[in-house]
């Protein structure tokens, strides 16, 4: 939504429809790193894709998961859930902030820009 406010406050919208896609393919390509571990630890708490597949695996699981799915001979870090949710709330202030700061700067489009969507 912030990315389709951001395109009409700009007047590009005829790229809204393309735009539009770039959160679904950002959350394929950051969950698939998370998923064969390739993904840091940073990229995984920062990442609110990320963070929505933890919580998901935590709860279905119900135990913290860990950040490389390798052999079980492997250490590796595990995810803790609370710092997740912390991240997950934080992504979610901050962009129902941005949104409702761009939506007071939209201005009216032409219908004629619209109907090419």
């Amino acid at each position: 939504m912030t990315v389709v406010l951001l395109l009409i406050l700009l007047r590009k919208v005829k790229s809204v429809r393309l735009v539009s896609f770039l959160p679904m393919m950002a959350c394929y390509a950051l969950v698939f790193l998370q998923v064969f571990g390739i993904a840091s630890e940073t990229l995984v708490y920062a990442s609110p894709f990320n963070n929505i597949y933890s919580l998901a695996v935590y709860a279905y699981l119900g135990k913290q998961i860990p950040l490389k799915w390798g052999e079980p001979s492997e250490e590796s870090v595990l995810i803790n859930p609370i710092y997740s949710i912390k991240m997950l709330l934080a992504w979610m202030i901050v962009l129902t902030l941005a949104g409702i700061y761009l939506m007071r700067r939209v201005k009216e489009v032409p219908t004629e820009e619209l109907r090419e969507l």
